[in-house]
């Protein structure tokens, strides 16, 4: 029990009545008698540690009984307020009366069992009976005082009467009433007292307790000493002066030791007491629940976790895919244009916070048209489901239903498209557009097409790879290699176009296969010259689809055009408008109503 005190004026000489002192007795040292009474509730396994060891009394008297002690004192350098063993079971001091305060507050944010020998005023006070209220108390009382050895080493008589204050030893009530007369001196420690069966509060609650409070490293700018607690704040009373920073500090008994909270849930780092107080009601109503995360509140573990951070994290995985060619860069772009409205809109929210109701505000902002609006939620619910996954977050939430109408195809007749072609002067533009309006396929395979997939002989050609923006992929987009035949018209057209020497691609510039905007570029010009409004995709591949559904049927359409499912092809046949003129009813000369409406004369416009 060790620290430096006023210093003694006088002493009885016949060491039987108190000292006179400018301070509360704090240098007395505790005999070793008065660890009888709690030894029966010390585990034999238990390392103490006597963190205000003083002379040594107490510590002694341990090892004596065979415990195994750690003992430290300011004195020789170690403070219990701000030092720490790596390893003990249980405290247990006689600490200096005039740090008794802080002395408790520091054991209940410790989270260790306890056992201090204190005044029985102790348990006068507010701030103490708060602490004690919340965190749990148990006291063992004396039926006489205990004679304290005075600094010069003779025994006095005690004028105020002590018990130990104790936590976590489970002793089952919270009043043990002790005859010291009846204790023997020597305690036979092969049986343990009788518990009670209802666990500690701090056992129900799991891994964390609710002990814990809020501290401070700073000190008074003034005077340089600590900060003190006062009802409702940390400060120091002489000067007034108030930390700025503070931190929250709980026990942990997954890891054994404290852990130190430095911000909220957000990041916000505690500037006043108030803040970190309602950070710790919260936490501690969280612990009673079982809800407890404190990755929640670590800076380092918070930090991956905001939104803006993870779903850029995210975003780096699929550039990744692209490399390794799992994903398509077209679809890269898209995402990267999609998470960008996420992080606009959810900024630094916890991933772990993004539930049903943000989801469905987040919907409720969103502009454009329904096909562009599931587009955007269908990526956010992938990027959730990866974090479902990843175990990152713990609940799929909901997502609103998104009804989107089948889209307005606009075609145009083949002898629209025929005279768009002829419109075309550059043989090699000319053979683009031709060959991929009459084979039905997608822009981006006739751009990838080898003079190799071209088999004359026999009047076909293969359909193996694609471009995704100016990247080559070697499948289709449906992933499946397609065998057409080959329209005569367009063999004898590629039979008189240039070969580059090099390159193997048969629609090339210089040898260099078309870029994603020259053709989309080049119809555009045509079409718009002859004003007709169409884009390249639906004036070739969707047009020709939609008449041939009409010649052929929609299953043999379904086939060429490689759809895995019929619901794209049932599209272009309710656009085959020709295909359902059969229903209505013919006319012909024999129809009275015909016959009538062409026997009324038609009026003569007046002459000027």
């Amino acid at each position: 029990m060790a620290k430096k005190y006023p210093e003694i004026i006088g002493e009885s000489k016949k060491g039987k009545k108190p000292p006179l002192r400018r301070g509360c007795p704090d240098d007395f040292q505790t005999p070793p008698e008065a660890l009888n009474p709690l030894l029966p509730y010390l585990k034999k396994e238990w390392v103490i540690w006597e963190c205000a060891s003083g002379r040594g009394n107490l510590s002694n008297r341990f090892e004596e009984l065979g415990y195994k002690v750690i003992a430290t004192d300011i004195l020789t350098g170690q403070d219990f307020l701000t030092c720490e063993p790596e390893n003990y079971d249980c405290i247990v001091t006689n600490p200096p009366y005039s740090l008794k305060d802080q002395f408790l507050e520091r054991a209940y944010s410790l989270g260790k069992p306890f056992a201090f020998l204190l005044p029985i005023t102790t348990l006068e006070g507010k701030r103490r009976q708060t602490l004690f209220v919340q965190n749990g108390l148990e006291i063992i009382l004396f039926n006489k005082r205990i004679n304290f050895e005075t600094p010069s080493g003779h025994g006095s008589s005690s004028w105020f009467a002590t018990a130990w204050f104790t936590n976590g030893l489970k002793i089952g009530r919270q009043i043990t009433w002790v005859d010291l007369s009846s204790v023997p001196r020597e305690l036979n420690l092969t049986h343990s007292p009788r518990r009670a069966n209802i666990p500690p509060a701090q056992e129900r609650r799991g891994v964390f307790c609710m002990k814990g409070g809020i501290y401070t490293k700073e000190k008074c700018p003034i005077c340089g000493e600590k900060f003190e607690r006062g009802e409702n704040d940390l400060l120091c009373f002489h000067h007034q002066t108030r930390p700025k920073k503070f931190f929250i500090k709980l026990y942990s008994r997954e890891i054994g030791k404290p852990i130190c909270i430095y911000s909220d849930s957000r990041g916000n780092s505690f500037s006043s007491y108030e803040q970190a107080n309602r950070i710790l009601t919260k936490i501690r109503a969280e612990i009673d629940a079982g809800a407890f995360d404190p990755s929640r509140y670590v800076p380092q573990k918070l930090k991956p976790l905001r939104f803006r951070n993870w779903s850029s994290a995210w975003l780096e995985r699929r550039k990744i895919e692209a490399e390794k060619k799992l994903i398509a860069p077209s679809y890269l772009k898209e995402l990267k244009r999609y998470v960008r409205i996420f992080q606009n809109h959810f900024g630094d929210t916890d991933i772990r916070d993004i539930g049903t109701k943000k989801v469905n505000d987040f919907y409720l902002t969103l502009n454009g048209s329904p096909k562009y609006i599931l587009n955007i939620l269908s990526c956010l619910h992938k990027m959730l489901l990866d974090a479902l996954d990843w175990e990152e977050i713990k609940k799929m939430p909901k997502f609103p239903k998104v009804e989107v109408p089948e889209p307005d195809f606009m075609t145009i007749d083949l002898d629209q498209q025929d005279a768009i072609i002829e419109k075309i002067k550059d043989p090699m533009d000319k053979g683009y557009i031709l060959f991929t309006a009459r084979e039905m396929v997608r822009p981006s395979e006739t751009r990838a097409l080898f003079w190799d997939d071209l088999d004359f002989k026999h009047n076909q050609v293969t359909i193996r790879r694609h471009f995704s923006l100016n990247e080559i992929r070697l499948t289709t987009k449906s992933r499946r290699i397609k065998s057409l035949p080959l329209d005569s018209e367009i063999k004898e057209f590629l039979l008189r176009l240039p070969r580059h020497i090099t390159s193997p691609f048969v629609f090339q510039k210089k040898g260099r296969p078309y870029s994603e905007s020259y053709a989309r570029k080049l119809w555009n010009r045509i079409t718009s010259e002859i004003g007709t409004k169409i884009s390249f995709y639906r004036g070739t591949r969707h047009s020709s689809a939609t008449e041939a559904v009409n010649r052929v049927g929609m299953d043999r359409v379904q086939e060429f055009l490689g759809h895995t499912r019929s619901t794209m092809t049932r599209r272009y046949a309710k656009m085959n408008v020709e295909g359902l003129r059969p229903v209505l009813r013919k006319g012909n000369a024999g129809n009275p109503l015909e016959t009538q409406i062409s026997a009324i004369p038609k009026k003569k416009k007046p002459r000027n």
